[in-house]
């Protein structure tokens, strides 16, 4: 999940929590006294270093353990993690509410922490970094952006759009399973797939995963989607070399993956009852994954189609090498499709 989605979120949820605490505040005493100005400073220095803070704790705890343990624990360490920040907070407050005179609190700090405006308070905190973070936990179980379309309703009734899908396949695959049994290939799946992370960076919506394989998807109407889309498998590629060594030493291999993407119009619609979600339906989704099949027979990893062709704009550093046209199974027209790679993996193939 990433930094500014992260830090966004926990910015507009203290924003919020904080001027309903202020707004309870005012209401608990017949005074204006919360108007004057060093009390309106005093709010917007608590909201901002509650925002951000709670967003750099959870986004540092996501980021580097979510790996290592289970999501009940990484949630729970994410909100006691928070509950010390919030408490340290206070701590540090007492001086300046002190020398400031902004509320009549005790002057010793112990009875200070005993008050109730400051045990409300702190569970306060516990309860709205807990609202916070566990929806930021469905979100990231969802996939970005899927939890705020699902509540708005956006998709309700089905609605035509036109994206460009990637289907991603790991290379022989069934060897692989065959060779590590299925506990270690579901390991090395799980490695894999964390790393598919750094499609999120380039706009795209992991929409599901199939066995050993990923459906990606962009919106056409980002003028960069085509370009991003290409990037990010390439990008996601390197990753998988430069932890070569890792996966050489716990698996035996090295995985590699192959991609197809087209371009083309879906429809879009949330479907079931007990179980909510977001399906893309039409001719695209499952031409993108014809295409994807042909890659073994054009010794390509990635291919694309005509259609998505006609859109993308890359520069220099790529190779796109028109394969010709082919009837794929389920299509009833052949379809144009082109193989992309890097020079510098060309280069280093001619050299070997």
């Amino acid at each position: 999940m990433e930094y500014k989605y992260i830090q966004r979120s926990y910015l507009i949820g203290w924003l919020i929590a904080s001027f309903v605490w202020y707004l309870t505040r005012i209401s608990m005493i017949e005074t204006d006294v919360y108007f004057y100005p060093q009390r309106i400073i005093f709010f917007l220095i608590t909201w901002l270093s509650q925002g951000f803070l709670y967003g750099i704790l959870f986004y540092l705890i996501t980021h580097y353990i979510t790996k290592k343990v289970r999501y009940y624990q990484l949630l729970s360490i994410a909100i006691l993690t928070q509950l010390g920040t919030a408490l340290l907070i206070i701590a540090i407050l007492f001086p300046i509410l002190k020398r400031y005179e902004i509320h009549e609190f005790p002057s010793e700090f112990v009875l200070f922490m005993k008050s109730p405006t400051v045990v409300f308070g702190t569970l306060y905190s516990l309860i709205v970094n807990t609202l916070i973070s566990t929806t930021l936990s469905v979100s990231l179980i969802l996939g970005k952006g899927m939890l705020k379309k699902i509540i708005i309703g956006k998709y309700y009734k089905p609605i035509d759009e036109e994206r460009i899908f990637m289907f991603l396949d790991l290379h022989d695959s069934t060897k692989m399973a065959e060779k590590l049994g299925h506990l270690a290939f579901s390991m090395l799946i799980q490695d894999c797939f964390y790393e598919l992370a750094v499609f999120n960076k380039y706009k795209g919506e992991i929409y599901k995963y199939v066995g050993d394989e990923a459906i990606i998807s962009w919106s056409s109407k980002d003028k960069n989607a085509a370009a991003n889309c290409i990037i990010s498998f390439f990008a996601f590629i390197k990753i998988l070399k430069v932890k070569s060594a890792y996966f050489k030493s716990k698996y035996g291999a090295v995985p590699s993956f192959k991609a197809g993407i087209h371009l083309g119009d879906v429809t879009v619609t949330e479907i079931g009852k007990t179980k909510r979600e977001i399906a893309y339906l039409g001719d695209t989704v499952n031409t993108a994954a014809r295409i994807q099949g042909e890659c073994n027979h054009h010794r390509s990893n990635l291919l694309i189609s005509e259609d998505m062709r006609r859109i993308l704009i890359l520069g220099p550093e790529y190779i796109i090498d028109e394969k010709g046209s082919f009837l794929l199974r389920g299509k009833n027209e052949p379809v144009k499709i082109f193989a992309i790679d890097l020079k510098v993996n060309k280069i280093n193939l001619n050299d070997e």
